[in-house]
């Protein structure tokens, strides 16, 4: 089950990106959906940002699935999660954070 809802251009962007050679493809997820995020949450549209770093995540999830044994890419997942958590927590809300820091 995806972590949030984005819209359909969002999504199918993250999945050209997908389309990139392993590194290369994490390291564009990552900075794109933190540079996004962070534009989002200073402009106050914390929701949003939330969206946009749950979909930077379902995406890392797919590539974890793909290859479990890749320690990098699990921090980088687990990264994520925490970075959720601390976006739920400006919102108050205390049980979405700690169910994104529990999955982490």
């Amino acid at each position: 089950m995806p972590v949030n809802s984005a819209s359909p251009s969002l999504s199918s962007s993250w999945r050209s990106v997908t389309s990139l050679p392993g590194a290369t493809a994490r390291r564009a997820i990552y900075l794109a959906a933190n540079r996004l995020a962070a534009a989002f949450d200073g402009t106050g549209r914390v929701d949003e940002a939330i969206a946009v770093w749950g979909e930077g995540i379902d995406v890392l999830k797919q590539m974890t699935d793909a290859d479990p044994r890749n320690v990098r890419l699990r921090f980088d997942l687990a990264a994520m999660y925490q970075g959720l958590a601390g976006f739920h927590l400006k919102k108050q809300r205390t049980q979405a954070a700690w169910d994104a820091i529990t999955v982490a």
